[in-house]
């Protein structure tokens, strides 16, 4: 069984710290400055921008504040554009998916490019009890090839910390400590340092 934090573990998520879901999204000029700026962002590319052709930039570390995170991209609403981090990082955030969400990571589905960035202090935690197939890393969860090859290059995790329980057994989910699923996509130079991965449950681990 999983060795579970009580300080970590909120059976399963205290949806009051969740980060908010803005209705009125504001301008956005494809440039990060901001923990503002990170969830204007991720707004957008969940309500349907796909980001085709075109570059968002980081532009300083983000710090996240603990707070508990909904990852940038769905299988339906991908992030489907270049996001070059400058080797900036962001850090410290939760994700407890508690069922909702079946693509956990900083991003949930990208389909092209992500370079140049550093993620760190991160905790996801699932107890599966639904059918469905899952992916788990603490950058992204599915990278997903369509017409061009996807590529993740000069990417690394540190001090991650991913907890799964599967509740019923023969539910398909996939974990790593960088990229949970992977589709012939091509990764360049990139790591994890000091990251924890514990799971009960059948799974593919990477």
């Amino acid at each position: 069984y999983p060795t579970f934090n009580n300080n970590e573990w909120v059976v399963l998520y205290d949806s009051s710290k969740e980060t908010p879901y803005y209705n009125n999204i504001p301008l956005f000029n494809n440039k990060i400055s901001s923990y503002a700026d990170l969830i204007t962002f991720r707004n957008l590319v969940n309500s349907g921008t796909t980001y085709n052709n075109q570059t968002i930039t980081l532009l300083s570390d983000i710090d996240i504040t603990g707070d508990e995170w909904i990852p940038i991209g769905t299988a339906t609403s991908p992030f489907n554009g270049l996001f070059d981090g400058q080797n900036h990082k962001i850090s410290n955030f939760k994700c407890y998916a508690n069922n909702r969400l079946n693509q956990i990571g900083l991003f949930g589905n990208a389909t092209y490019t992500i370079q140049n960035l550093i993620i760190e202090d991160v905790f996801i935690g699932e107890q599966i009890n639904t059918k469905q197939k899952s992916d788990f890393g603490s950058l992204l969860g599915c990278l997903t090839k369509t017409t061009l090859t996807p590529t993740i290059t000069n990417c690394h995790a540190n001090n991650c910390k991913i907890l799964i329980y599967e509740l019923n057994s023969n539910y398909e989910f996939h974990v790593g400590g960088l990229i949970g699923n992977v589709d012939n996509a091509s990764i360049n130079n990139c790591g994890i340092k000091n990251c924890i991965i514990d799971i009960y449950g059948g799974s593919y681990i990477g």
